[in-house]
């Protein structure tokens, strides 16, 4: 079983364009996605959680702080480092798991099995019908400064950023606990 301490970080720094409105206070089933998130990152396992990117009031238990990005607009590279920086003094060699602020379905039950793969690599990555879902890993601690250097060399798609990490896949037919919405036609009805 899992050893480290564990954090969690619902990434909620994009601007919502396709959307029209913040994607994490849109509501599904009366709640609002970033609860969504938070709750299956805490049901997974989490010591802590932090909604990075967003600066507004949020609907979320008090216990989870807002942690504005450190670099405004830079994606959501930024927004893992943001994390991983914010929790590094507390448990330098512990894991953040990630989730995107609009999944619509999110999985305690996924972050776990990434939970359960992580071991000594720099992040574990699910990947569903061959594509990897890099905002929904798994962040070890020792990967920060990898990342932060491929940052300052102006890289931002974590696919090349993750290039230079150990990097293991985890592969997972539940491709529900990874559906997104980035405009009004992808939720649910």
């Amino acid at each position: 079983m899992f050893q480290q301490v564990v954090f969690g970080a619902v990434l909620a720094g994009g601007g919502s364009t396709r959307m029209g409105t913040p994607k994490a206070l849109i509501e599904i089933n009366g709640e609002a996605m970033v609860v969504r998130a938070v709750k299956a990152l805490k049901d997974s396992g989490v010591e802590k959680v932090v909604v990075v990117g967003l600066s507004e009031q949020l609907p979320v238990a008090q216990d989870v702080d807002l942690v504005p990005d450190l670099f405004s607009a830079e994606g959501p590279l930024n927004g893992i480092i943001t994390a991983l920086t914010h929790f590094q003094a507390e448990a330098p060699d512990g894991v953040i798991a990630t989730l995107p602020c609009d999944v619509i379905t999110p999985s305690s039950d996924s972050i776990r099995a990434l939970l359960n793969k992580i071991d000594d690599f720099d992040t574990a990555v699910p990947v569903v019908d061959d594509q990897p879902q890099w905002l929904h890993a798994v962040w070890n601690m020792i990967c920060l400064p990898k990342l932060k250097t491929q940052f300052e060399k102006g890289i931002r798609s974590l696919h090349e950023v993750t290039e230079a990490l150990d990097v293991v896949y985890v592969d997972d037919t539940n491709a529900s606990a990874y559906a997104d919405a980035d405009s009004p036609s992808d939720l649910p009805h």
